[in-house]
């Protein structure tokens, strides 16, 4: 099996460094830590919605897709729960979590 990133995933990877080298240079430790806490789950998330839709548009998936993508979204909000209990600054978190948009957007943009 190859392991290997699309290029949108290749997009977010980069923005989440560059935001977390950012955050750490700006801000407290801690909210770096919470950002790149935010930019781990998102990434995850990110790469698994992303071959579940190529997989999905050609025609691979079964019937379970469905649940799937609902046990997905569970592992994804029990993780932000994890993390905000442990302490993670929300705000950090929250950017660390949207850095897909970007990323999405980039990619989109570059292959108009």
């Amino acid at each position: 099996m190859r392991f290997g990133l699309a290029k949108v995933e290749q997009w977010n990877l980069g923005l989440s460094a560059s935001a977390v080298a950012a955050s750490l240079a700006l801000e407290t430790p801690h909210f770096a830590t919470s950002l790149a806490a935010g930019a781990l789950l998102e990434a995850v998330n990110l790469g698994a919605l992303r071959r579940a839709a190529v997989r999905f548009f050609a025609g691979e998936l079964e019937r379970t897709w469905t649940a799937a993508f609902a046990l997905r979204f569970l592992f994804l909000a029990a993780g932000i729960f994890l993390v905000l209990q442990a302490g993670a600054h929300p705000v950090a978190l929250l950017i660390g979590l949207s850095i897909a948009m970007p990323a999405a957007l980039v990619d989109a943009w570059l292959n108009r």
